[in-house]
């Protein structure tokens, strides 16, 4: 797969919807509570952040993830 830059995804946000993108940078923060989380990534390429919504019904790591907080 070929990694999209956040600076890609808000420069033509319309240009994404509806795809799978392969994302990668580092973890700024993560919120989580029992059912859903947010992940908010940053590669260095914008100066906002991409959160990322994940849900506990869709991850087999859901625990994993969310004590990262």
């Amino acid at each position: 797969m070929e990694r999209t830059q956040i600076r890609d995804i808000y420069v033509a946000p319309g240009d994404f919807g509806g795809k799978t993108l392969t994302v990668a940078g580092w973890c700024r923060s993560i919120r989580a509570s029992n059912k859903f989380g947010f992940i908010e990534l940053n590669d260095g390429s914008y100066f906002s952040n991409l959160q990322i919504v994940f849900e506990a019904d869709s991850l087999e790591n859901y625990e994993e993830i969310a004590a990262q907080n």
